[in-house]
């Protein structure tokens, strides 16, 4: 969402050079690269099992609370994504606002495109021949909506609209947790019990909004909550750039704590692959999407060092593979690539796997 796409211009001056610099690749260098992009292994069966985010104890049917990010449809080429990379600090680092600069995130967002999607020194990332799904405001309420046997099931969406404009977070808190309140007090009594599902931004402001609970509203609580591709804590490559103006990990990780008004389970849904996003240790749990694409992106570096004279064609694969905007909306629409180096499609299935207990069972 926030990197990949920082810009669409596509030049093949170069190919040449990009050809003699890949025929000086020994195995060695393709292993070292691998291990620094830190890219995930594929686990084990019992690793593997889907995490069966709305199974509840006493099997009653839960009470979904959506709680949408940021406008996709803002979320483009250029200036935008440095202005979100802006905000994501604002939002850890509020009194020390002025440390960053458009200039300086601009240099660092294009020194990681280079290496991470192997560019040339000043090339920018090319336009993708591939679908970015169109992300309305009621994408998570539609979305769930869409699991087989909804209504039969009993599940029933609460959604939470507001403007998905980062810069007016503040004014949507206490709408939140009047919502919160609401639905708390509307399903009292019936056992059933409450999950706030947010996503992307929406994380950051449930975060602020449950921390806010106790106070505002004291009784009510909430039975389990889950974030996915959220910025509580952005992915390893954001930490790096940060790490320029002297953030650790660690002050991003003493920013992020579980609310008091989960009384359940914190579930955190993450990508390697969507950077703003990560492993949150807060979180009771954190479970990773993209671990099934980990040896398909090897094979595609192998690929480009193996056949020199295709190169432009396979990392147009690698960018299909590690392009953040495709990766940030899997937790809605899964993964469905054709990878043209390796003749092979691609697919992960993630939305329903991760919220339908009929598909968990035989996933």
């Amino acid at each position: 969402m926030l990197l990949s796409f920082f810009a669409f211009s596509f030049s093949f001056a170069g190919n040449a050079e990009a050809n003699n610099e890949l025929k000086n690749i020994k195995a060695a260098d393709v292993h070292r690269l691998a291990e620094e992009m830190n890219l995930p292994k594929i686990p084990d069966v019992t690793g593997a099992v889907i995490l069966n985010a709305l199974e509840t104890e006493n099997g009653k049917p839960p009470v979904i609370i959506t709680v949408p990010g940021l406008s996709f449809d803002e979320i483009g080429p250029g200036i935008l994504e440095i202005s979100t990379l802006k905000k994501i600090w604002h939002f850890f680092f509020p009194h020390k606002r002025d440390a960053v600069n458009n200039e300086t995130l601009a240099a660092e967002v294009q020194k990681f495109n280079e290496e991470y999607f192997m560019l040339q020194e000043g090339e920018q990332i090319p336009e993708l021949d591939t679908k970015i799904p169109h992300v309305d405001v009621h994408y998570l309420e539609d979305n769930m909506k869409s699991l087989p046997n909804f209504e039969a099931r009993g599940l029933t969406v609460e959604p939470f609209d507001w403007s998905r404009d980062p810069d007016e977070s503040d004014k949507y808190v206490k709408k939140l947790i009047a919502h919160i309140a609401a639905v708390e007090k509307k399903y009292r009594g019936t056992g059933r019990p409450i999950c706030l599902i947010s996503h992307s931004w929406g994380t950051m402001l449930a975060h602020t909004a449950l921390h806010r609970m106790p106070e505002m509203r004291s009784q009510v609580k909430i039975d389990r909550w889950i974030t996915m591709g959220s910025p509580l804590m952005p992915g390893n490559a954001i930490v790096r750039i940060y790490g320029k103006l002297k953030a650790k990990q660690e002050d991003f990780e003493k920013t992020v704590s579980k609310p008091a008004s989960v009384k359940g389970k914190w579930i955190n849904i993450w990508a390697k692959h969507d950077i703003i996003s990560n492993i949150i240790k807060a979180a009771d749990s954190n479970y990773q999407v993209d671990l099934a694409v980990a040896d398909t992106d090897k094979e595609v570096v192998q690929h480009a060092k193996d056949h020199p004279f295709s190169f432009f064609t396979t990392r147009r694969d690698l960018f299909k593979l590690r392009t953040t905007t495709i990766w940030h909306a899997v937790y809605m629409y899964d993964y469905d690539e054709y990878i043209k180096c390796l003749n092979r499609q691609v697919t992960v299935k993630v939305f329903e796997p991760l919220v339908d207990p009929s598909v968990t069972a035989n996933y």
